[in-house]
């Protein structure tokens, strides 16, 4: 009765909580033909119309809703209109949904994108939307959409979606419903949740069944012994009573009751100790595994890190600017635009009679003709010298301006004296280093698909650059890169970033670059993500060349995506001037290294599974000390075969101490075979540290069962912050859940709730240890 009770009040406290998830309010757009009117949520909505609140739970397909900017979308939509109206355009979060932290682009439909009135257009016309059946893949979708009742239907794809769980970044956004409830990406990735039970309920499950056996065996020998006659089947009853007492039914109700109060004592600690973050217990019939935890599975995006990138180092080969002195760099660009110096300019005449600096008591001297050629050399090399180093530090800067893909998301309309100007961009790194310029003096006020104005801080210019050709990041080409033209000069610049692994052999061979790679090393072991920055100047001529070739690659029918990068690689990205690298820094969430450094001194071996890209995680590896200094670094290509999937087991037994760095690509090879998946595990099991890149919630989930079977004896804690680690958290013997600025739906789903990272060495290493 008592455990039913404690079950009980568990089990409510869970449907309080998805009570509280389901009763959002969204805002829908009703259709039906009133003369009511109601009024729009905001200035900037794409198109006001009679709008209503609804809770998420009462979502339906069909439903024609409006996501205000960051607002969690609650299901799986087709993006309709945009706030913007001439490109239709907008940027989403998805690292709840794959643990990307790249903001993610997506279009508008462009049948209904340019309509006036998009309610009108819904009311008198309609669509019509084919989609394909549900699928868990959230990286793809076909499907098509018409007018009722014409056959003129534009396709669908991935980009003109959003999925359930991801966030509006920027703007206002008005969608239709396609998929509700089960049949989303967000909850087909998810795994259904099983009951959890510690290692002494199996231990007294298992004892409880032999002595009933045991129970049972004598009750039939006493009837036996007495013989089989008479109502000998009442006597066995009363027989298996008495003998019932050696089952330990008492320990049952006494382990129950010591479980509850472990878990109000936790609670109960922490308002005594009046400690800032707080420690919630969802699940109280597993207090006593926290003492067993043997494994910890971490993600990285808002659990490690905060997600908030800063610039904190540029290089130039010669020179090195750290945050402290990025002041210097002002100085360089405001000496470049208005062409001062310290020293006297050429066309200051030098007196043959000049007074020292220094104040003296003795005589004024008289140079002579050679002592005035001497000094004004002098002054002419130093000034050329700091020309030529601001004028290097310009170019780096300018090219950090022109070569990404942000935008404007306000402010266009108030330059240039403007200064709250919002950025948005596909990645936060983007963003940062536009930040950055803007924080030294090179603004970017206003950028369409055509042309981008960039402010010089230092004499209030406008620099204006049409934009040619764009190519974007791609995780295969490592690397990104912009052709733009300056339409007060007409130069045209070809500007290029990437890692330092794809942009060495891109770089002119008779430029000194000796010193990249060990300044990119210094930087990854500081834990800064690295970017090598080229340019090169293009004539009318090799641009035309270009962009003929590149317009024929552009209608090859088979592997075009290669046929441009060939034509990209033989005209652009040769004999490229390197300008400088950039160390950028993910911060880190409070004490993460001290929280890391405690469980791994107390025996706990921590891994990494997240949905980023590689290089990402192994700097926020090295920068956690995830990765201990001096540890071995083991990079793990993608696997074709089977056969390269056997040695790479072999070589993880063989160096158990290294940390190695897999991608989902050879995960999922790994984890296809169970002869591999076995082999793997035994041999993962056996290393401090292990790092899982571009993970699938579905694969974390399967990395956290697989270690789970293995490891019996130990336990494994599962600790993550978004909607993508809620599979690995209800697969995992104990579950963390961290509140993070995404949402709840990690902290409501797991075991424990915690409101910081560096709260889980209180929880793992000292609760578990007093209780």
């Amino acid at each position: 009765m008592l455990t039913t009770i404690k079950e009980g009040l568990d089990d409510y406290g869970r449907l309080r909580r998805d009570a509280i998830a389901n009763s959002q309010l969204y805002t829908r757009i009703s259709l039906k033909k009133s003369p009511e009117t109601s009024k729009s949520s905001g200035a900037h909505s794409p198109n006001p119309g009679v709008l209503e609140s609804i809770p998420s739970s009462q979502i339906c397909v069909g439903d024609i809703l409006q996501i205000e900017r960051d607002q969690r979308v609650p299901a799986d939509m087709i993006l309709l209109q945009t706030s913007d109206r001439s490109t239709g355009t907008t940027f989403i979060r998805t690292d709840q949904l794959d643990g990307e932290i790249d903001w993610k682009l997506r279009l508008a439909v462009p049948l209904t994108q340019q309509c006036p009135s998009l309610r009108a257009f819904l009311q008198e016309r309609g669509i019509e939307v084919h989609a394909e059946l549900p699928s868990k893949d959230p990286h793809s979708f076909q499907g098509t959409i018409a007018a009722r009742g014409s056959s003129a239907a534009e396709p669908l794809g991935v980009e003109n979606t959003m999925w359930m769980n991801t966030v509006l970044a920027a703007g206002t956004a008005i969608g239709v419903v396609i998929y509700t409830g089960r049949d989303t990406r967000a909850v087909m990735n998810t795994s259904t949740s099983s009951t959890k039970w510690g290692l002494i309920d199996i231990e007294l499950n298992s004892i409880a069944k032999v002595l009933f056996m045991i129970s049972l065996a004598m009750s039939l020998m006493m009837v036996g012994l007495k013989g089989w006659t008479g109502p000998w089947v009442i006597y066995l009853v009363r027989f298996f009573i008495l003998f019932s007492s050696i089952i330990p039914l008492s320990l049952r109700v006494n382990l129950d009751m010591a479980r509850m109060f472990y878990a109000r004592q936790i609670a109960a600690r922490n308002k005594d100790e009046r400690l800032v973050g707080e420690i919630i217990v969802r699940n109280t019939s597993i207090a006593e595994e926290l003492g067993r935890v043997g494994f910890l599975l971490s993600d990285k995006t808002g659990t490690l890190t905060k997600n908030v990138m800063v610039m904190r180092k540029l290089h130039l080969g010669t020179l090195c600017f750290a945050t402290e002195s990025f002041p210097e760099i002002s100085q360089h660009l405001v000496h470049y635009a208005l062409g001062a110096s310290g020293a006297p300019s050429l066309s200051t005449p030098i007196s043959p009679q000049c007074t020292s600096p220094v104040l003296s008591t003795g005589p004024i001297p008289i140079l002579n003709s050679q002592a005035v050629g001497s000094i004004a050399h002098t002054h002419a090399y130093v000034r050329r010298g700091r020309r030529d180093m601001s004028a290097r530090v310009h170019d780096l800067v300018q090219a950090l301006a022109l070569c990404h893909n942000v935008t404007t998301a306000g402010g266009e309309d108030s330059t240039p004296s403007g200064s709250e100007i919002a950025y948005q961009a596909s990645s936060p790194d983007e963003i940062a280093i536009v930040n950055w310029t803007r924080s030294v003096g090179l603004v970017l006020v206003a950028r369409n698909r055509e042309a981008m104005v960039l402010r010089r801080e230092a004499d209030g210019s406008l620099l204006t650059y049409s934009i040619i050709t764009l190519f974007p990041f791609s995780s295969e080409a490592k690397r990104m890169g912009i052709i733009v033209r300056e339409t007060s000069t007409g130069e045209i610049f070809f500007f290029l970033k990437g890692a330092d692994m794809a942009m060495t052999p891109l770089l002119a061979p008779l430029r000194n670059t000796d010193w990249l790679q060990e300044e990119c090393d210094n930087m990854a072991r500081e834990g800064l993500r690295t970017l090598v920055v080229a340019r090169r100047r293009l004539s009318e001529e090799q641009l035309a060349a270009f962009l003929a070739r590149y317009a024929e690659a552009s209608l090859v029918l088979s592997d075009r995506a290669a046929a441009k990068q060939q034509v990209v690689r033989q005209h652009l990205e040769t004999e490229l001037e390197l300008l400088g690298i950039t160390g950028v820094e993910d911060r880190l969430q409070d004490d993460v290294r001290v929280t890391l450094e405690s469980l791994r001194n107390a025996g706990i071996r921590i891994w990494m599974l997240t949905g980023d890209k590689v290089e990402t995680a192994t700097s926020i590896g090295i920068s956690s000390k995830l990765i201990a200094r001096g540890q071995m670094v083991v990079p793990v290509p993608r696997l074709q075969t089977a056969e390269e999937a056997q040695a790479l087991c072999e070589l993880m037994a063989a160096r158990s101490e290294a940390a190695f760095v897999i991608d989902g690509a050879a995960l999922q090879l790994v984890l296809g075979t169970p002869t591999l998946a076995t082999q793997f595990i035994t041999a993962a099991a056996r290393m401090a540290t292990l790092i899982c890149c571009r993970c699938t919630p579905q694969q974390k989930a399967h990395v956290a069962t697989l270690l789970k079977q293995h490891t019996r004896a130990l336990r494994v804690c599962c600790i993550g912050d978004g909607g993508n680690d809620v599979s690995m958290i209800q697969a995992a013997d104990i579950g963390i859940g961290l509140v993070g600025r995404e949402g709840m739906q990690a902290s409501l789903a797991a075991d424990y709730s915690l409101e910081r990272f560096c709260d889980l060495s209180r929880l793992l290493c000292k609760h578990n240890f007093l209780l």
